[in-house]
């Protein structure tokens, strides 16, 4: 695994919660993308801003078995992206998972490659 590829202590692992971290007040990147997007750093992320269809944030690094809860409180569709070469749903790698305005959605992480550290997640 890549140096420094593990958080400890914020996520729930096996359905169980290790610590409850919760962001709320969180803004989307504006214009979207993969690159720029606002990183998610909690288990329980409530995004409040989302300025127009689209906009983005990036899923964390996180161990297998990590599940991360995006909640769009905004009245827009909201983007959430891998990290890179990573992928959702078994998506192509990089692409973005839509949230609609008032929706949350948890993502699980269910494997990571040992050679680049990319994760697959799944919307659950």
């Amino acid at each position: 695994m890549p140096s420094g590829f593990w958080r400890s202590g914020n996520f729930s692992i096996g359905g169980f919660l290790v610590q409850e971290k919760i962001k709320t007040g969180i803004t989307a990147f504006a214009g979207g993308g993969q690159t720029s997007a606002t990183e998610l750093t909690g288990a329980v992320n409530v995004v409040a801003t989302v300025g127009s269809a689209g906009d983005s944030v990036l899923l964390p690094i996180v161990p297998l078995g990590a599940e991360v809860t995006v909640k769009n409180t905004s009245a827009n569709s909201l983007n959430v992206y891998p990290r890179s070469g990573g992928n959702i749903d078994a998506a192509s790698a990089d692409a973005a998972e839509a949230v609609a305005a008032g929706v949350g959605v948890i993502f699980k992480c269910v494997a990571i490659s040992a050679t680049t550290g990319a994760a697959s997640w799944v919307a659950i």
